[in-house]
Formats: structure tokens, C-alpha cells, sequence
């Protein structure tokens, strides 16, 4: 009886993608992007559920809300990833990612974020030095970033970026709940 031939699945090509600063038409994407992006480390039940729900509702009640008021003046930006659809044709926002000034010296990054399924193309990777590329051109030495302590993946993503662990913190006794804090220098 002969041997069957090993059968391998290809990934999918690559979709093609755009890097571009916000436009207010972008917020509804943005917003459901985000919630689904924090929802995803939780389901009801879970010990951290509430948590994530209340830090949610925050987050679409301030800085989600008013996206230019907070990420759109002098030394700030968001930006956001576009691709194509295989399946509408339709270009859908697939990644976020916001810079705020913390000083003259220092960037922080908040609301870095790919849609699930397209994750793995490295459009994280691309997201992020577009993001660093601005943020040199704007001056800034370094650059910072905190991830929830139980975002496994998210933390090893930033320490393949070059991002150092310089401290953890407690955001919740009750639940325990952690932040990882990471700096990157930029010079």
C-alpha cells in the first residue's frame, strides 16, 4: 500500500494593506475594534470579566470617544490599518494604534490593536515601525507602552519589538490584576 501524500494547508496571502491617520468616518470601526480587542481576554464568568468590562466603558467613554481631542494635537496621532476584505471586497479597518505625548522626550502608545483574524501577517510589525517612524520625526527619545500582565502574546510581541520590561504595577486587588509597563529608546 503506498504512502498517501502529506497534505499541508497554505496560509492565505498576505492582504494588502494601508497605514493612514484617522478620520472621524473611521470611529465606529475603531470603537468596535477596540471593544473587541479588550473583550477578547475575557468571557462572562471569568474572574476578570468585570474589570475589563468597566475599564471598557471607560475607554469608549473618554479617549475612544474623541479620538482628535486626545490623539490629534500637537505631538499625537492615531492611526489606523485598512484592508480589503476577501469576503466583501470592502476595505475594513483591521488595526489602531494611538500615540500620545507624555513629554517633549516621551511617546506612549495606546490602543495598539489587529483584528484577529488578521493577525499573524505581520501588519503589527508594520503598524508599529510606521508609528515609530513618526514618532522619530517628531523628536521623541523613547517611547512607552503598559499590556495588561495576562495579554501573553501582546507582551512577547513588544519584547520581539525591541521593548524593555521595566516594571510591573497593580491596577486591582480584587481581582488581582496586573500591567506590564515597557520602554523603548529610540536614539
Amino acid at each position: 500500500m503506498a504512502n498517501a501524500a502529506p497534505t499541508t494547508e497554505a496560509k492565505p496571502a498576505s492582504p494588502h494593506i494601508e497605514i493612514r491617520e484617522y478620520l472621524p468616518e473611521d470611529h465606529d470601526d475603531v470603537a468596535m475594534l477596540v471593544r473587541d480587542g479588550l473583550m477578547q481576554y475575557t468571557k462572562p464568568g471569568h474572574e476578570h470579566y468585570d474589570f475589563w468590562v468597566n475599564y471598557l466603558e471607560r475607554s469608549l467613554a473618554t479617549d475612544v470617544a474623541d479620538i482628535p481631542g486626545h490623539y490629534q494635537s500637537a505631538g499625537c496621532n492615531f492611526f489606523i490599518v485598512t484592508a480589503v476584505s476577501p469576503s466583501t471586497g470592502q476595505r475594513v479597518t483591521v488595526g489602531t494604534l494611538g500615540v500620545q505625548k507624555v513629554s517633549n522626550e516621551v511617546a506612549e502608545l495606546r490602543r495598539v490593536s489587529v483584528k484577529t483574524e488578521y493577525r499573524r501577517y505581520g501588519i503589527g510589525r508594520l503598524l508599529m515601525a510606521h508609528a515609530t517612524q513618526w514618532i522619530r520625526a517628531q523628536g521623541y527619545k523613547k517611547t512607552i507602552l503598559h499590556s495588561a500582565s495576562t495579554q501573553l502574546q501582546a507582551i512577547e510581541f513588544y519584547k520581539s519589538l525591541g521593548y524593555t520590561v521595566v516594571k510591573t504595577s497593580v491596577r486591582s486587588q480584587d481581582p488581582y490584576f496586573e500591567l506590564t509597563h515597557f520602554e523603548k529608546d529610540l536614539e
